[in-house]
C-alpha cells in the first residue's frame, strides 16, 4: 500500500489508516464545535480523507450526510492542523501503532539477570 503523507510538518508523517485510527478515538457524539474542530483538522492532513471523518461522523446519532458535507466544505486552511487531531487522539489514549511498533524495533535490548 502506497503511503500517503498527511501532514504538511515533513518531519511527521500519518497514513489514511493511522487517521481513522486516531478519530476512533475520539466521541463522534461530541459536541458540534468540537466536531467542526476534528472535521477541520482532519481535512487539514488531506482534501481525500472527507470519508474517513464522515466514516467516524456517522458514529453519532446526530450525523447528517449533507450538513458533514456542508462542513467539510466551508473548512479552510487555518491554524487548526492535524496536529490537532493526534493531541486530542492522544489525550483519549491513542498511541500511533507505527510508531509504537518502530519504538519496540529500537528499544534498547534488556540486561537478562
Amino acid at each position: 500500500m502506497k503511503m500517503r503523507d498527511y501532514n504538511t510538518d515533513h518531519s511527521v508523517a500519518f497514513t489514511r489508516d493511522e487517521i481513522a485510527s486516531a478519530l476512533s478515538k475520539l466521541d463522534p457524539s461530541c459536541d458540534r464545535g468540537e466536531w467542526i474542530k476534528i472535521g477541520m483538522a482532519t481535512k487539514s492532513a488531506g482534501e481525500d480523507l472527507f470519508d474517513v471523518w464522515n466514516e467516524w461522523s456517522k458514529g453519532s446519532e446526530k450525523h447528517n450526510q449533507s450538513d458533514a458535507a456542508s462542513a467539510w466544505k466551508s473548512f479552510k486552511g487555518g491554524k487548526v492542523t492535524v496536529a490537532t487531531l493526534v493531541y486530542l487522539a492522544q489525550l483519549a489514549g491513542w498511541k500511533n501503532p507505527r510508531r509504537e511498533q518502530q519504538g519496540a524495533k529500537t528499544a534498547p535490548a534488556q540486561r537478562v539477570k
